[in-house]
C-alpha cells in the first residue's frame, strides 16, 4: 500500500509540476519508500521521532524536519504551508504534494496537494 501512495505522489507531482513533496512519517518508511523514485522534487519529511530523523538524513532526497504535526487537515496544510513559506522552500501558488497516515488502529494513508502561501 505504501509503494502505491510513495509511486502516486511522484507521478502526481510531476503532472502537476510541484515544487515539493512533504511526507509526515513516523518510521520513514513511507519517505524512503517515495526516495525511492528518485524524484526530482524536494521530499520533506516530517517526524516527531529522533531516531527516524537521524536516520532520514542519509536518504536520497530526503530533507528531514523534526517537528510535531497534529490535529485535523486544515491545520496540518496549515502548519506545512508556513513551515514551506518560513524556509522559502516554494512560491506562492506553487503546488505541493503531502502524503500521510490518518489512521491510527486501521492504516488510512491520503494523498494531498495544496498550494504555498
Amino acid at each position: 500500500m505504501i509503494d502505491t501512495l510513495s509511486a502516486g505522489a511522484v507521478r502526481t507531482a510531476n503532472n502537476i509540476r510541484a515544487r515539493l513533496i512533504v511526507s509526515l512519517t513516523q518510521s520513514g518508511h513511507q519517505a524512503r519508500m517515495i526516495a525511492k523514485y528518485k524524484p526530482h522534487h524536494g521530499i520533506i519529511a516530517i517526524t516527531d521521532n529522533e531516531q527516524t530523523f537521524g536516520q532520514l538524513q542519509l536518504s536520497y532526497g530526503c530533507f528531514p524536519i523534526l517537528m510535531k504535526v497534529s490535529g485535523d487537515f486544515k491545520s496540518i496544510t496549515s502548519k506545512i504551508q508556513n513551515l514551506v513559506k518560513k524556509n522559502s522552500w516554494a512560491s506562492a501558488g506553487e503546488k505541493i504534494v503531502i502524503t500521510m497516515n490518518t489512521g491510527t488502529k486501521d492504516k488510512i494513508y491520503s494523498l494531498l496537494v495544496i498550494e504555498a502561501k
